[in-house]
């Protein structure tokens, strides 16, 4: 595990990935297993093997769902499938999150995130709706301005006349 992290720290993210995995077959008993599938999604992320990421982030979440790296990791893995353009995959995972840790610091990301992955998917009338809900939730959240912004630039998409708004 310390030659792991040592390669990660020094950039050389395939190196610590495969040291990250190693560690995992050598050992798959012990307590630091979460550590390494974490830090092995982490090391693949970033030399840009998104799949192999969220795959090593999927086992941590599955495998310890109660680990503290647990909500990161499946908030790194939605984002992930976000920006790859996997928008109902991303979906899964950020609705995945809420299920599973609804009162995390995070929740409130994600649920933002939904609005913004069926919005790149021109899913606008699931966007409005999320957005709609996040502003009657949380109506003085520091995020409102950027939400209701978003809400309008989905009513354009969507090509909406102001009856058809109202009905929302």
């Amino acid at each position: 595990l310390d030659l792991a992290d040592a390669e990660f720290n020094g950039k050389s993210y395939e190196s610590a990935a495969a040291s990250y995995r190693q560690f995992q077959k050598v050992d798959p008993k012990h307590d630091k297993i979460a550590f390494a599938l974490f830090y092995e999604g982490l090391a693949l992320h970033r030399a840009e093997y998104y799949s192999d990421a969220v795959q090593a982030w999927e086992k941590l979440v599955a495998d310890y769902p109660r680990d503290p790296r647990a909500p990161e990791a499946l908030m790194r893995l939605s984002k992930t499938k976000f920006d790859i353009g996997k928008f109902d995959e991303a979906v899964q995972g950020y609705e995945k999150f809420l299920k599973m840790y609804p009162k995390d610091a995070q929740a409130k990301d994600a649920r933002l995130q939904i609005g913004q992955s069926w919005y790149n998917a021109g899913d606008y009338p699931k966007a409005i709706d999320i957005y709609t809900r996040f502003l009657k939730q949380y109506p003085n959240d520091d995020q409102a301005l950027l939400v209701t912004q978003l809400l309008q630039t989905c009513y354009y998409q969507a090509k909406m006349s102001p009856e058809e708004i109202e009905k929302l």
